[in-house]
């Protein structure tokens, strides 16, 4: 068989794998650049291309959390020569010449449910859609309370550590949202809160829309 992976008699794979070498030195094993400083990505992309209609490249890129600091990192994807910018014209010589399908795993259990959407897609004979890849689960506490401030209309992943940053806890911001006054004119234009939040970015709409979000009966509004 050519390749590491064969759907049918007209689709084929292979896969290159970027991970640590260890969990404590974060040091990487890359079979991409390896096959790449040999040439033999370029060969097998060839024979492939010659033998069959469809060709996946799948560039599993190893994803481990940091014991110390906890947080995600993703293998580099460097090797002495190599470097992102390599790779990035070496992957579109490969797209342009041999017609390769690059698809991006971060780990075997992404991989295999990627073969496995491929393979179905196949048997039904129908177009592949390259399915949308979730936000890494938080982990930690603290992540966790950025997941939950961002939810917030108007908020996000920033203005979630800043909210953080202000209030310490997300219950007071709850709170804060909550016991905000919202300042009209005369005329029932907006003017303003009371009080003003201490960072940039936090006004009138943005308490509007998450008091109505938090505080009323979503039911009698649909």
């Amino acid at each position: 068989m050519i390749g590491d992976f064969q759907l049918s008699t007209r689709v084929c794979g292979e896969i290159k794998r970027i991970k640590f070498g260890s969990s404590t030195d974060f040091e990487s094993y890359n079979d991409l650049a390896a096959s790449l400083k040999d040439d033999r990505v370029h060969y097998q992309s060839a024979d492939r291309h010659n033998l069959f209609e469809v060709n996946y490249l799948i560039l599993e890129i190893q994803q481990i959390e940091d014991p110390k600091t906890h947080e995600i990192r993703t293998a580099p994807i460097t090797c002495g020569w190599f470097d992102m910018q390599k790779l990035e014209s070496l992957l579109l010589t490969l797209e342009l010449s041999f017609d390769v399908h690059i698809k991006v795993t971060h780990s075997m259990k992404e991989t295999a449910e990627l073969i496995y959407i491929l393979y179905n897609h196949e048997l039904k004979g129908e177009k592949f859609v390259e399915p949308t890849n979730p936000e890494p689960r938080p982990k930690t506490l603290y992540e966790q309370q950025i997941y939950f401030l961002s939810g917030l209309l108007g908020c996000g992943y920033k203005k979630a550590v800043q909210l953080l940053e202000v209030d310490i806890t997300p219950l007071a911001v709850i709170k804060r949202i909550r016991d905000t006054k919202l300042l009209t004119t005369k005329s029932g234009n907006p003017k303003g809160i009371d009080p003003e939040v201490p960072v940039k970015g936090f006004g009138y709409t943005f308490f509007v829309e998450n008091q109505a979000l938090l505080l009323l009966d979503g039911k009698k509004y649909e």
